[in-house]
């Protein structure tokens, strides 16, 4: 992948490196996911969940919003004081392409680059883990009646596998396709892509890469 050049050419920097770029960096990812959770955050409310300097947050939501992946805050005058609250950029989203984004990352990243992405992945989805696991263990019965229902009906899953190659491959193929679906589906609902949505799928198939 090409160095980044300064100034002005920032401006007009391909998309899909902005949002490469963004989701290469924990912070700025996982403010990505947090903004499709709660819809909209200020800087304070973000970094309760993002352990970071709070002068750190503030630098990279500001450049998010440079990007165009956040847009322009809005801002709420209370009676002391002006609060800034951030959200994602609904018109930016909608003209990422995941099909195009998934062949830029194949075919154009670095083993270093990759190495970056991977970990700023894991590291957002396991802040994702934290904010459900802080959810349920403050549930009301009532909440908790209706996680019951949802296991019912199939809608809430978790599960976590360890298995041979065969069944793995079994899997990971099945979930390409389900991701092909997905993709496939929200271009048929373009009105809602770009918006932050309530329900959330986390999928990672991992295979034994590494020695242990």
């Amino acid at each position: 992948m090409s160095a980044k050049t300064a100034g002005t050419a920032k401006e007009t920097r391909d998309p899909y490196d902005l949002v490469l770029d963004a989701l290469s960096n924990p912070t700025k990812m996982s403010v990505i996911l947090l903004l499709s959770r709660y819809d909209r955050l200020t800087v304070t409310q973000m970094a309760s969940h993002i352990k970071v300097t709070r002068s750190n947050l503030y630098h990279f939501v500001a450049e998010m919003v440079r990007d165009k992946l956040l847009a322009e805050p809005e801002v709420v005058v209370k009676k002391n004081h002006i609060e800034k609250y951030y959200s994602q950029n609904a018109e930016f989203w909608k003209a990422v392409d995941p099909n195009v984004q998934d062949r830029k990352i194949i075919e154009e990243l670095t083993p270093a680059e990759g190495r970056k992405l991977i970990r700023s992945a894991l590291l957002s989805m396991s802040l994702q883990y934290r904010i459900y696991a802080d959810e349920f263990a403050n549930a009301t019965d009532e909440e908790m009646e209706r996680v019951g229902e949802q296991f019912r009906k199939g809608r809430l899953m978790l599960s976590f596998w360890s298995v041979d190659d065969d069944v793995f491959d079994m899997v990971a193929s099945r979930v390409k396709k389900l991701l092909v679906d997905v993709v496939a589906e929200g271009n048929r609902r373009p009105e809602r892509k770009g918006h932050a949505e309530k329900n959330n799928v986390v999928i990672a198939c991992i295979p034994n890469i590494f020695s242990h």
